[in-house]
């Protein structure tokens, strides 16, 4: 199975933390530097997240009437 867009962050961040953590010459800006590549992911995720939410709310109107 295909990991989604969440997964792939979550899985970027904990690999990179890994590396944080085993290498303390990295500065936090180095840190979030290396995280760059990985935020297009979170942005598809919250992209998800906004429609699920939105749909689930004209569902519930919808439901409602």
């Amino acid at each position: 199975m295909q990991e989604n867009a969440y997964e792939r962050y979550y899985n970027s961040f904990l690999e990179l933390a890994k590396k944080v953590y085993s290498d303390t010459s990295i500065t936090p800006q180095e840190g979030n530097e290396l995280m760059r590549p990985f935020k297009e992911h979170i942005y598809a995720f919250e992209t998800n997240l906004k429609t699920i939410l939105k749909d689930s709310v004209e569902i519930f109107r919808a439901k409602g009437r």
